[in-house]
């Protein structure tokens, strides 16, 4: 899918490559081939006035005029050459011919381009007047336009070609991404169902035997229901997933206390920390407000918290911060000491159903960071981890007032 994506990409741009390119070259030399016949008919208008006038050839050569020939109907219904300035007749060609094929096609102006000559039909009130000009260095500038536009639109073409082979693969990166990521998700969502749904089955078919003891009986029943619990938890995360990444920014906004929020959101947690074993510090400027979403806001706090909690070494200390920057912005961070992480893990947190041990059990579904990412987004933020100095760090940079 992803090459027949890359081959339409590649197609459409050299569609409109090539349209561009031959309606700019196709307009270079329409534009040059008509300028070099209005000027060519000019001088022939000028050679027809002259031929009123004693003493043309003089004339003509002062202006440096090009060889011509000029004509005027006679009595007969016949035309008499009546001027010449430098014109050899083309071989095996007469005047009179050269005469007759011009009459026969009808044309005021035109041009007989084997023999090199430009001819003009011209009523001056002395009479009519058919004049010749040699063109033939025109004609040989347009063919050398014409090769030069050829060449340049080949190289064009083959120039943009590559340039849309390589601006395809960089295009369809992000769909081409969304689908792994999607493959991925769709593998890890299976895998995460497959193993409560083996323990509710299991359990359903022991309850099915009439010898189950009534003892054997409440444990498969208890198992069951903390099963469905289970996917009940993750399913809900992953509608708020979907929720989130649907959601407009702009849903649910108000202005909010933010500092006040996080004094009241860590209230809860204190008595989880104290109860590990864990230190808890935290350093909360005051007066910083955001136009926000409380309830997302809330429980940003309480994911980043519980991850924390989660991953602390044993007798370890967890640190919140809040401090408001420049331009309008503020950075929460929550740190715990555990296991340092490498650049790669930090990448991968965000990552639905990622986990730094690999692990498919446990109360971790993997989607908690996940969550607050969609969350800092929507609220126009970004969100980072760094591990280094012991402390694994979760920063969140949020717009504020």
């Amino acid at each position: 899918m992803i090459n027949r994506l890359r081959v339409k990409f590649i197609a459409v741009n050299m569609g409109i490559v090539t349209i561009m390119l031959g309606a700019i070259l196709g307009l270079v030399y329409g534009l040059t081939q008509m300028q070099l016949e209005a000027r060519s008919t000019r001088m022939m208008q000028n050679i027809t006035a002259l031929s009123y006038s004693r003493g043309l050839a003089q004339i003509a050569e002062k202006a440096g005029q090009p060889a011509y020939l000029v004509f005027k109907p006679d009595p007969a219904g016949g035309w008499d050459m009546i001027q010449s300035h430098n014109f050899d007749l083309p071989e095996g060609l007469t005047y009179e011919e050269l005469v007759e094929r011009v009459k026969a096609g009808k044309k005021r102006t035109g041009n007989l381009k084997e023999y090199g000559l430009r001819y003009c039909f011209s009523d001056f009130p002395g009479g009519q007047r058919l004049v010749f000009a040699d063109v033939s260095g025109n004609l040989e500038v347009l063919e050398n336009l014409m090769n030069n536009c050829l060449i340049l639109g080949a190289a064009g073409f083959l120039i943009f070609l590559f340039i849309s082979i390589r601006l395809s693969r960089w295009a369809v990166r992000p769909v081409d991404e969304a689908m792994k990521q999607q493959r991925r998700f769709i593998a890890d969502a299976s895998h995460e169902l497959k193993t409560p749904l083996t323990v509710i089955v299991t359990n359903a078919q022991i309850l099915q035997d009439p010898q189950c003891s009534s003892e054997t009986r409440a444990q498969c029943e208890k198992g069951i229901v903390a099963m469905a619990q289970r996917m009940r938890s993750m399913t809900g995360q992953l509608l708020q997933l979907a929720g989130l990444d649907a959601a407009q920014p702009e849903h649910h906004r108000e202005k909010l206390d933010l500092s006040g929020l996080l004094e009241d959101e860590i209230l809860p947690f204190e008595p989880c920390f104290f109860e590990k074993g864990l230190s808890f510090h935290t350093r909360i400027e005051a007066d910083i407000w955001a136009n926000a979403d409380e309830e997302q806001l809330r429980q940003l706090v309480g994911i980043l918290l519980d991850n924390a909690r989660k991953y602390t070494t044993a007798g370890g200390s967890i640190r919140l911060r809040l401090k408001k920057k420049k331009r309008g912005r503020c950075v929460l961070s929550v740190s715990n000491e555990g296991d340092p992480l490498s650049p790669e893990q930090c990448e991968q947190l965000f990552s639905r159903f990622y986990r730094t041990d690999g692990s498919r059990s446990g109360e971790s579904f993997g989607l908690g960071l996940a969550i607050a990412k969609s969350i800092v987004e929507h609220h126009g933020g970004r969100i980072w981890f760094e591990s280094a100095g012991g402390y694994n760090t979760c920063f969140a940079e949020l717009l504020c007032l």
